[in-house]
């Protein structure tokens, strides 16, 4: 039997790094491979400087994102890719 976990991350000022572009680094609506990998790393104890651990964990997981539509004050359903 697979085993898996489910997170919901629901948050009003929740953001995520995009891709650098030299000093400038956007922020994304969905969380990156990186920084799923980071908090479940930190929520394990893991130590965001011991690479190996952090290398075994990242070959021992899969992730699959859901990105769900927003609806704003006045009832407008937001597409979540667009602003």
């Amino acid at each position: 039997m697979p085993r898996f976990l489910i997170l919901k991350l629901d948050g009003v000022m929740q953001g995520w790094g995009g891709h650098t572009y030299e000093d400038w680094r956007p922020t994304e609506l969905f969380p990156t491979r990186s920084g799923l990998l980071g908090l479940l790393g930190a929520c394990l104890g893991i130590d965001r400087q011991d690479i190996d651990r952090l290398n075994a964990l990242a070959e021992s997981v899969n992730f699959a994102v859901r990105v769900d539509s927003r609806v704003d004050q006045g009832g407008k359903k937001n597409d979540p890719l667009r602003l």
